[in-house]
């Protein structure tokens, strides 16, 4: 009998309680490297204090985290990112001049700084400078 790895990343009867509310009942997960995975839910589902426990901005007050088939407690995002794990909130506030994977990388850059271009020598090209460059209109802006 072939043995399987274990996967990537696993949460075991994961809960969360805020006083005497409870954010998250029970949760188990798994995933291996490689796939996406969505989480979906009604609001107040639980869905961002679930991320927030994988990516150790909050700790679960019972259950398991399980990565590559070790125990895994992260006590800050840093520790996430270091073991592999990184979590992308969704926020309003992206730049609009950086790529997905700048805007992506601005956590680790540091608060308040913005992360050097893709390309040092050419700078970085957003959306709305392409427009203008090939002719095409702003979204809410008359064609010409």
């Amino acid at each position: 009998m072939t043995e399987t790895a274990p996967h990537f990343l696993e949460l075991r009867d994961v809960s969360k309680n805020y006083g005497g509310v409870v954010a998250l009942d029970r949760v188990t997960f798994a995933c291996n490297r490689g796939t996406i995975h969505a989480i979906l839910g009604e609001n107040g589902a639980g869905k961002s204090t679930l991320i927030k426990i994988v990516a150790g901005v909050v700790q679960p007050t019972q259950g398991q985290m399980v990565l590559e088939g070790k125990p895994a407690t992260f006590s800050h995002p840093i520790d996430a990112n270091a073991a592999g794990v990184v979590c992308v909130f969704q926020e309003l506030s992206l730049l609009p001049t950086l790529s997905v994977a700048e805007n992506i990388g601005r956590d680790r850059q540091g608060a308040g700084e913005e992360p050097a271009p893709a390309d040092p020598g050419r700078g970085h090209v957003g959306p709305d400078q392409r427009r203008r460059r090939e002719g095409e209109a702003h979204p809410g802006q008359a064609a010409r």
